[in-house]
């Protein structure tokens, strides 16, 4: 017998034993029908959980960064000598600290996350809001489809708040209006004025 032979031997051994298997399966299953459902269930609930772990490990870790040089991007965080493996948001004071006296970046931003109840749309809503630096947008190449985004002067001591609202956003409680733009609203109770809303990317 050639080797060839012997493999196709073998292939064929091994789809014999596996059609063998999934009827003998199938059988137990079909004289069982709770445990037949339960089984069922549980390989539906295992794929779906599987499935939607990689999904969020592919958003997060996997894909690029939506960015034009998201190879250049670096994410710093502050940490304590005691305690190295525990990061810290960073604080603005130290923040402005960095990007005064920090030659090594071409920019640098800073965001801090914040849910605030929003006033002045169709109802009051809760909103994920993202306190920035000037710098921001030039990084993450934000566009704005009505209005502006932030200047540095924005940012000056004692200017008013200002506020730049996300698409959906806009389309959802402003009823997509191109006249928002300097529109008065709160958020929790500070009253901050519309300057711009972002391109729907």
């Amino acid at each position: 017998m050639t080797a060839k032979e012997k493999r196709i031997r073998a292939g064929l051994g091994f789809f014999a034993c596996f059609w063998r298997d999934l009827g003998y399966g199938v059988h137990i299953l079909m004289r069982n029908p709770g445990f037949a459902i339960m089984a069922i269930i549980s390989l539906a609930l295992g794929i779906g959980a599987t499935i939607g772990i990689f999904s969020i490990i592919d958003t997060v870790w996997l894909q690029p960064l939506p960015y034009t040089h998201e190879d250049r991007m670096v994410a710093v965080s502050e940490v304590r000598l005691e305690n190295p493996a525990n990061t810290m948001n960073v604080r603005q004071r130290t923040f402005f600290g960095w990007k005064k006296q920090c030659t090594s970046f071409e920019e640098m931003g800073f965001q801090f996350t914040l849910p605030l109840t929003l006033v002045g749309g169709e109802q009051p809503v809760g909103t994920v809001t993202r306190r920035v630096s000037d710098g921001y947008f030039n990084i993450t190449d934000g566009e704005a489809s009505l209005g502006r985004l932030f200047l540095p002067e924005d940012f000056g001591p004692g200017r008013p708040p200002t506020l730049i609202l996300s698409y959906n956003l806009w389309q959802n409680q402003f009823n997509s209006d191109p006249d928002v733009i300097g529109r008065k609203v709160n958020l929790e109770t500070a009253v901050h004025t519309v300057i711009g809303v972002m391109s729907p990317d």
